[in-house]
């Protein structure tokens, strides 16, 4: 899912949402089980996840939703809008990251750990490895390599 104007990166440069959407769609067109959705770029405004969870909710009643995140974000979902509306509409599924202390969220979320083995890659590394025509072979979907350029 990928959020249309992310409230939280107001005051940062953030790549266009549908450019960010077409990468989605083509790391996990392979996967399945998985699709890339377009609920949150075709409904106007913020992205809430408040919002989207409902609109999910409504939309398949008798689905239990859960919501996946790294550490890090975790770590702010103090911050976000209708926090509790977020926590009473689905589990929550922790990934770790690395270098990202587990945080601690307190009762009112559904927690599952999930643990992946750390890969340290990042976007400004991938598109670091492009400019300078090292490989990104295994770092990323072949069909994803389009959308780190590194004049995005």
């Amino acid at each position: 899912m990928v959020a249309a104007y992310p409230w939280q990166k107001a005051a940062q440069a953030v790549t266009d949402a549908e450019v960010r959407f077409a990468a989605v769609a083509a790391a996990v067109a392979d996967v399945d089980g998985m699709e890339a959705s377009r609920m949150e770029l075709d409904r106007p405004g913020p992205s809430y996840m408040a919002d989207t969870l409902a609109a999910l909710g409504a939309a398949r009643p008798n689905t239990d939703l859960v919501l996946i995140v790294g550490t890090d974000v975790a770590a702010s979902l103090h911050t976000w809008e209708r926090p509790e509306e977020v926590a009473s509409r689905a589990d929550l599924a922790v990934v770790n990251r690395p270098g990202v202390d587990r945080p601690a969220l307190g009762p009112m979320w559904r927690r599952h750990e999930i643990e992946i083995p750390p890969l340290d890659i990042s976007s400004t590394d991938l598109r670091a490895r492009l400019a300078s025509g090292r490989p990104v072979n295994f770092l990323i979907p072949r069909a994803s390599v389009v959308f780190f350029r590194p004049d995005r």
